[in-house]
């Protein structure tokens, strides 16, 4: 979701009120209450059906988050609702090597070429490079002012641009 996310929910039909928990812990969210509110209790009495948290949320952070109704008096009667979660947005989005080319001075054999640094080989799954020589781009031997160039199908906003080579 948006980091700028309103919770909202459709109220029970004999709630008055409402306690929203709202945190990065499910264990505490879920075992919060008005009496013990573990750091999460985030709006206590309140009869919107919609809290915008009081910060921005954090990028890429899982969150969890629970509406107790509290039925009007003379009763009071709190009924303790499900834990609910949602993860905001990452900070950025990878970019598919489709929409990038890669172009350099020169490669070191026709398996280096500066195509690696755009085509995810040696990548694994965790993020980790391998240190493989030919999952990499290599500039040939002798070229003393070596560059690589990449150069994007569209206009992008980039946050962050990592570069992997030999």
């Amino acid at each position: 979701v948006s980091r700028d996310v309103v919770l909202g929910w459709t109220a029970g039909e004999l709630a008055k009120t409402h306690n929203v928990y709202l945190g990065t812990s499910l264990a505490d969210v879920a075992a919060a209450s008005a009496s013990n509110p573990l750091g999460v209790l985030v709006s206590q009495g309140q009869a919107a059906t919609t809290y915008p948290p009081a910060h921005r949320l954090e990028y890429g952070q899982t969150y969890y988050w629970r509406v107790d109704e509290v039925n009007a008096p003379p009763s009071s009667a709190i009924f303790k609702g499900k834990v609910w979660s949602f993860t905001v947005e990452p900070q950025g989005y990878p970019l598919a090597g489709g929409h990038i080319t890669a172009t350099a001075s020169s490669v070191k054999n026709a398996d280096e070429g500066p195509e690696n640094a755009i085509d995810g080989s040696g990548l694994s799954a965790d993020d980790l490079h391998s240190v493989t020589v030919a999952d990499m781009w290599r500039t040939g031997s002798g070229d003393t002012n070596p560059w690589i160039m990449f150069a994007f199908d569209k206009p992008f906003k980039l946050h962050e641009m990592l570069i992997w080579n030999h």
